[in-house]
């Protein structure tokens, strides 16, 4: 009886063990390196039409080599039943043009295991096929004949959860003419883009050594560049005429120039970094400042949000306004690019620019602009008094973002932040 009990023990025990292994980081990359091969038989059967990976899992399995060098952004939550929308913060209106241009994409994405398709594809992109349609035809009335049915794959989607939707299209529509697995749980700081620049090497691994390794290549990408050129060029927020940049730290070069190619003015930096480095006179606090840098080491995550509630945003914003007024650009820089400095930039628009992306008549260089900077913690800590700011107000903003920068995605808890900052007198904020 001992000896069975024994046995059926060391078997669970094992089969513990091999889920376990199944599930580690070497599997999860070569499981990848498979896919990878589907995805190019896929793409060389139509090679006229341009692939282009849905963020975030689908980043992992398309070569930048073959890649359309333009995000998508379909989150299956838009499409989980009941939770259905065409969601405004993700319009992905830029591929459009590319759509149009070769009469179609292929999207790649991918689901968990047991999964046949992704709501991603099964909703979350009919869905976007259908309002952008719809919104053609509400704008466009004369063509009777333009297609704006909702079509979803029926052995995905029931008829009954297709007409639910449906139902909700037009609504939709109004509005937009009007205005891998989750691998932050498995790759240790590893990204699609650090994955293809380091392919042979994380392959080529053992699995003991490989959490080692992507330790490695995660602290290194955070650095900023040892050269002098950016890795990839700061998007200018258009609607601003970029006076506003957003871009990421591992893309910044080790020392940041004063002006930008293309570009007449100055301009100025805010990083904000998990680990910025040091100013020249070897400073490395957590707030760090420059002629024309301001630097915040920030934790990421959920971690720092009070930090960068009282801190980062006030600061920040004393900061940029200085600079808009002596005629200067502003780059905001974060680790990805995508999160906090997005929510400083937004903070930034809504102070600063008014609803048509004009700078304020306050911080346009005039002699009122000059004696408004004695205002300059007034305007920050009582913004509200100073601009009428709401939540449409800052969503419009938010969509100027995007629209320059279809990376961007802040969090929920970044938004509320910016929210809070913006809405809020300054003592509830400090509670």
């Amino acid at each position: 009886m001992d000896s069975r009990f024994d046995a059926r023990q060391a078997s669970a025990e094992a089969l513990s063990y091999l889920r376990k292994e199944s599930l580690d980081i070497f599997n999860r990359l070569h499981s990848i390196q498979e896919d990878i091969h589907f995805v190019h038989l896929v793409h060389n059967a139509y090679p006229n039409l341009p692939i282009m990976p849905n963020l975030r899992c689908g980043a992992w399995y398309v070569d930048p080599s073959i890649a359309k060098n333009v995000p998508a952004y379909f989150k299956s939550t838009d499409g989980h039943f009941g939770n259905w929308t065409f969601n405004l913060r993700r319009p992905n209106l830029h591929l459009l043009p590319i759509i149009i241009a070769h009469g179609g994409a292929i999207l790649v994405d991918s689901t968990r295991a047991g999964k046949r398709i992704p709501d991603a594809l099964s909703k979350t992109v009919p869905v976007w096929c259908a309002v952008i349609n719809r919104a053609v035809a509400l704008l466009y009335p004369e063509r009777e004949d333009w297609d704006d049915e909702l079509y979803c794959p029926p052995t995905s989607v029931s008829e009954q959860e297709r007409v639910q939707i449906k139902a909700r299209i037009e609504g939709w529509a109004v509005a937009l003419a009007g205005s891998g697995d989750d691998h932050e749980l498995w790759g240790m700081g590893l990204t699609p883009q650090l994955f293809w620049e380091n392919k042979e090497k994380l392959l080529g691994c053992a699995r003991d050594e490989l959490p080692h390794v992507v330790n490695a290549i995660v602290a290194a990408a955070k650095l900023p560049r040892a050269g002098g050129a950016w890795k990839n060029q700061p998007s200018p927020i258009s609607a601003v005429r970029g006076r506003l940049l957003i871009a990421a730290v591992p893309d910044m070069p080790a020392i940041l120039p004063k002006t930008q190619p293309h570009m007449e003015s100055s301009i100025s930096y805010v990083v904000v970094s998990t680990n910025p480095p040091p100013t020249e006179d070897g400073d490395a606090g957590t707030t760090q400042t420059q002629d024309h840098i301001l630097r915040f080491r920030m934790a990421e995550g959920k971690k720092d949000q009070l930090h960068f509630l009282r801190s980062v945003l006030p600061e920040s914003m004393q900061f940029i306004r200085t600079k808009l007024a002596m005629g200067n650009a502003i780059c905001v820089c974060c680790d990805s690019g995508k999160d906090a400095s997005v929510g400083v930039a937004l903070a930034a628009l809504q102070l600063y620019f008014d609803d048509e992306g004009n700078l304020r008549s306050s911080l346009d260089g005039t002699t009122q602009g000059m004696i408004y900077l004695e205002l300059c913690y007034f305007y920050a800590s009582q913004p509200e008094i100073v601009v009428h700011a709401s939540k449409e107000s800052i969503k419009k903003r938010l969509q100027w973002i995007i629209s320059s920068r279809p990376e961007a995605n802040p969090s929920r808890v970044t938004l509320k932040r910016v929210n809070e900052f913006l809405l809020s007198s300054p003592s509830f904020r400090q509670r």
